[in-house]
C-alpha cells in the first residue's frame, strides 16, 4: 500500500470472517462497464494455478453493499497489532526432521520430514571447489560500475533437465526460507531460469551470504572464503509451489522466523 497508492488492504476485526471470493473489476465504478467472478479460488498462486478451481461470472446491482464490509482496519494502521494476532513461525531442524510452529502461544505444530521432499544441491565454486566465479554467482556485483554487493544462486540446466517444474518459472516470486531463520523473497531470473536472485534487490542475497560467510559488506567472495566456512553448495528442498527452504548451515540450529 505504500508503494502503490491504488491498492487498499484490510483486516476484519471481529468474526465470523468474511470469505466470500469475490473478484470485481469496473471503470469508475461503472455497473455498465464492469464485471465480477465469484467461485472458489482463492487470491494466491495455488487458486490460480495449481489447483483446479471455478470462478463463474456474477451480476450484482448491489455491488457496493458486497464490499461494504463493517469493522475493519487497515493493515498500515499504527493501531492494528492492538486488534490482529500476526503468528510467529518457528522452524526446527535436528537431523532430517524440520518442525514448523505457528502460533503466539503455539496453536498448531507441522513436521515435515526433509528426507520426504525433493531438493537439489547447487555449488557455488567451480574445479571442485578450488575456484571461485570471479564475476557471478558470490561476486555478481564485483562488475564495474555495480552495486558490488549483488549476488545469486547458480542452478545449472541440468538440474532444469532433470525436473523442469522442481522451481518455478521465470521472474514468479517465491519464498526461500533458510536455516538461519530468515525469509527470502525470490525469483528465478536471467536466461533459461539460470539464477535465484532476491527479487526487489539481488544485493539483499549477496548480503545474506556475505553475513553468513564473514565477508565484509562490498568486498569480494574468495575460493578460501566458502571453504572455510565448511560448506561449498546450498540444498534446496521443496516444501511447496511457493515455498522453498534453504539448507546452508553446519550444524542443527533451532531458527525463529
Amino acid at each position: 500500500m505504500n508503494e502503490n497508492q491504488r491498492i487498499s488492504i484490510n483486516y476484519q476485526k471481529s468474526l465470523p470472517g468474511v470469505h466470500t471470493k469475490i473478484y470485481y473489476w469496473a471503470n469508475g465504478r461503472l455497473l455498465n462497464d464492469s464485471i465480477t467472478f465469484i467461485g472458489s479460488a482463492n487470491f494466491s498462486w495455488n487458486g490460480f494455478r495449481d489447483q483446479r478451481e471455478l470462478l463463474a461470472q456474477a451480476y450484482y446491482t448491489n455491488i457496493d453493499d458486497v464490499f461494504n464490509v463493517t469493522d475493519t482496519i487497515s493493515c498500515i494502521d499504527p493501531d492494528v497489532e492492538d486488534h490482529i494476532n500476526f503468528y510467529n513461525v518457528t522452524i526446527e531442524r535436528q537431523n532430517d526432521t524440520l518442525e514448523i510452529q505457528a502460533g503466539i502461544e503455539v496453536t498448531h505444530t507441522k513436521t515435515a520430514n526433509l528426507q520426504n521432499l525433493e531438493y537439489v544441491d547447487l555449488p557455488l565454486l567451480l574445479q571442485n571447489d578450488t575456484a571461485i566465479q570471479e564475476r557471478a554467482v558470490l561476486n555478481w556485483g564485483q562488475r564495474g560500475n555495480q552495486e558490488p554487493n549483488q549476488a545469486y544462486i547458480p542452478v545449472s540446466a541440468r538440474v532444469h533437465q532433470q525436473d523442469p517444474d522442481f522451481f518455478t518459472p521465470l521472474e514468479q516470486p517465491f519464498t526461500l526460507i533458510t536455516d538461519d531463520g530468515q525469509q527470502l523473497i525470490c525469483t528465478m531470473a536471467q536466461q533459461n531460469r539460470k539464477a535465484i536472485q532476491t527479487s526487489e534487490n539481488n544485493s539483499i542475497m549477496g548480503r545474506y551470504f556475505k553475513e553468513r560467510l564473514g565477508v565484509p559488506f562490498g568486498a569480494r567472495v574468495d575460493v578460501q572464503d566458502v571453504v572455510d566456512y565448511g560448506r561449498t553448495s546450498v540444498r534446496i528442498y521443496k516444501i511447496d509451489s511457493e515455498t522453498y527452504f534453504k539448507d546452508f548451515g553446519v550444524d542443527s540450529p533451532v531458527i525463529e522466523v
